[in-house]
């Protein structure tokens, strides 16, 4: 369990560097008056709030953010990174956690950088050593960099198995980029029961939805993790979020898709639980 005298109403984010800082800080005024807050170290915004349900919410890489120094090191161009990334989902999510409280884990850091949905061998920040002028160029930075990122990946497993002891459901929130044979929804669990009905409440308001499909469980370390730490009888489900429902060609926000699709998961989400 995590200390309620960790959390506080106005975090300090000074120790955050100032690219980070900005979009924490922004990222804080999104939540409902009563919230309390707590930033580790390494930049994992973590949010409490009472509520009816013992609810746990991870957005485990919600965003694009990676540091400034190392953008030049990625293949991808922003724009091409961000058709993969997962976008707005603390928007997407967050109803949910003001809804029924609980603690939120919001890292704001781009699945290319670091992915805490992964296990670390496979998460962290790689570079293509094929561009061998700008590993010997940047060679300490780069050192540096993966080891902030690995910070992060364990920082957060330290938090999160203290939180997950505690809870009765886990919700791990994603997007997922929108391709011809993807659903609206899919829904990654282990067994039928903790679906609560949550793919045939959905189905029956007309929305697409696929079980471990197009990603596994078995894939998700996250989920199987938190299989291992969870009380017994408490649910663990990763949910993805078509981009289409709320995106424009996965890129560009569309503000009243994104209004509809969030108030859609929150009502059936109020349904089941």
């Amino acid at each position: 369990m995590l200390s309620d005298n960790m959390f506080k109403k106005k975090p300090y984010t000074k120790h955050l560097n100032a690219g980070l800082r900005d979009i924490v800080e922004e990222e804080i005024k999104k939540y409902e008056k009563g919230t309390k807050f707590h930033i580790a170290k390494s930049g994992i915004l973590v949010a409490k709030k009472k509520g009816k349900h013992d609810f746990l919410l991870v957005t485990p890489h919600n965003g694009s953010y990676v540091p400034e120094d190392i953008v030049s090191l990625f293949e991808k161009a922003p724009d091409e990174r961000r058709i993969e990334e997962d976008i707005a989902t603390s928007d997407l999510y967050m109803p949910l956690f003001n809804e029924f409280g609980g603690v939120f884990f919001n890292v704001l850091f781009s699945r290319y950088f670091v992915n805490v949905n992964d296990k670390q061998d496979s998460a962290c920040f790689k570079y293509d050593t094929k561009r061998e002028h700008n590993i010997l160029l940047k060679y300490s930075l780069l050192r540096d960099y993966l080891a902030y990122a690995e910070n992060i990946h364990d920082a957060f497993y330290e938090l999160f198995t203290k939180a997950a002891q505690s809870t009765k459901f886990l919700f791990i929130g994603h997007s997922m980029c929108d391709r011809d044979d993807r659903p609206d929804f899919a829904i990654l669990y282990k067994t039928n029961e903790d679906d609560l009905g949550l793919a045939d409440a959905l189905r029956n308001e007309d929305y697409s939805v696929k079980i471990n499909d197009p990603f596994a469980y078995s894939g998700a370390n996250l989920c199987i993790v938190a299989d291992k730490i969870l009380p017994n009888g408490a649910r663990n489900i990763a949910f993805e979020t078509n981009k289409k429902l709320y995106m424009y060609k996965n890129v560009e926000i569309i503000p009243e898709k994104l209004l509809d699709t969030k108030e859609i998961i929150l009502n059936i989400m109020k349904k089941i639980i």
